[in-house]
């Protein structure tokens, strides 16, 4: 018998009963206490409310980021681009490629701020009828390391550079070999810009390591093999003037020659003219090229790779000018006789015709040509103030003239 406490604490031996249902002869199963209706829907919504609560947050910080992200971008200018020269003008799959290495500083917006590097160098591959990028490369992420793109040929592009020789694809851009990893050259190369140049006629790379070796990596190889005798020859001298590249050498000139024994240069209207006439000068004398009038006129000078010659051996002899063996020369002009605006034109060797003028004005600089089958490219400067030289103008075989924008990128800072 169970005992059962009462409600004054004492306990009671009384016999507790538990109900049975007659039929079964089972206890009876106490019915459960319907919950009101009321408290049945209360916990639906606190559920709903906190649903409602998130959602209010989430939009906040949606709302916040696409203000503070966004509008930086849409108020923030681009960052500055600066091509560096030469340029390498290839072919790939059957279409003209302009290969071009730059230097972009800056950010454009609080995303590229945080999630990009501040200084990048990068190499890219424009197509040089459409403009369009078909790849853009990171090679590093340092302030002013200057990059000289020595060929592109046979899958490969040669870049040199202050940290040393970048061998990438072609096709796409990814690394092939970096300046320690070249075999052959290894651990022995030389951080130098000025230790590494072309030959386009003996196609190969040739570079000096710190042993004072010289290496040939034949175009289409990221194999660095000793230099041949003749090559080493003419090289050395060349590669031991580690300072060649110190000093800027000018991209456009008031002459430059068009043949053997041939020069073009501005000769003004008549005395005391701002203007002048395009003139040919022989030895038999000179004769204005056409009627087409120019402000202060220079010609953009041929900066295509073309071997052995050191600096020192560059002063004094007549720059070839840019687009000569396509028939034509590039003029930049100023725009108006006063101000910083200049115009570029491809002008016919034969009438002295104007084939083509860039529409977009150009600032004071502008980049010397590289040509390869008739095709020259060069960069110029922006006449908004940027002092971006982030144009790639290209000329084809006839003279028409294209503008491209080098570097452009998308809200987060991928190349566009």
């Amino acid at each position: 018998m169970n005992e059962r406490q009462s409600a004054d604490g004492a306990f009671s031996s009384a016999p507790q009963w538990t109900p049975y249902d007659p039929a079964t002869r089972a206890p009876k199963q106490a019915k459960q206490r319907q919950q009101p209706q009321s408290q049945k829907g209360r916990g639906g919504r606190r559920v709903g409310l906190r649903v409602t609560a998130w959602s209010g947050i989430l939009g906040f910080l949606l709302f916040f980021c696409g203000m503070f992200f966004g509008l930086s971008w849409l108020l923030s200018p681009d960052p500055d681009v600066t091509a560096d020269e030469p340029l390498a003008v290839t072919s790939v799959d059957g279409r003209d490629v302009v290969i071009v290495a730059y230097s972009r500083d800056g950010s454009r917006g609080m995303f590229q701020l945080i999630f990009q590097p501040m200084f990048q160098t990068r190499l890219a591959a424009m197509d040089a009828v459409t403009g369009a990028t078909l790849w853009d490369v990171r090679l590093d992420e340092e302030l002013a390391n200057d990059k000289r793109v020595l060929a592109a040929e046979n899958g490969l592009v040669y870049v040199a550079g202050d940290d040393g020789l970048f061998i990438r694809s072609l096709a796409d851009g990814s690394e092939v070999a970096k300046p320690d990893a070249i075999p052959g050259i290894g651990a022995g190369y030389v951080a130098e810009l000025g230790s590494y140049d072309v030959d386009p006629s003996r196609r190969i790379v040739v570079a000096i390591d710190r042993a004072g070796d010289i290496w040939q990596i034949p175009f289409g190889s990221k194999d660095a093999v000793p230099a041949d005798a003749d090559v080493d020859a003419a090289w050395r001298p060349v590669l031991a003037e580690s300072t060649r590249f110190a000093l800027s050498f000018p991209s456009t000139g008031s002459t430059a020659r068009v043949d053997d024994g041939t020069t073009i240069t501005g000769e003004p209207v008549k005395a005391g003219a701002r203007t002048e006439l395009l003139t040919l000068t022989r030895a038999e004398g000179s004769q204005p090229l056409g009627d087409a009038q120019f402000v202060n006129p220079q010609l953009v000078l041929d900066a295509t790779p073309t071997g052995p010659v050191a600096s020192s051996e560059s002063f004094g002899r007549e720059p070839d000018a840019a687009g000569r063996r396509s028939g034509y020369v590039l003029v930049v002009a100023g725009v108006e006789a006063t101000g910083n605006a200049h115009r570029l034109s491809s002008v016919d060797l034969k009438t002295g015709a104007v084939i083509d003028a860039v529409e977009d004005e150009l600032g004071s600089t502008v980049g010397g040509g590289c040509t390869r089958e008739g095709v020259t490219a060069l960069v110029a400067e922006r006449a908004d103030g940027s002092f971006s030289t982030d144009l790639l103008v290209v000329a084809d075989r006839t003279g028409q003239l294209t503008t491209f924008r080098i570097g452009g990128t998308n809200f987060f800072g991928w190349p566009a």
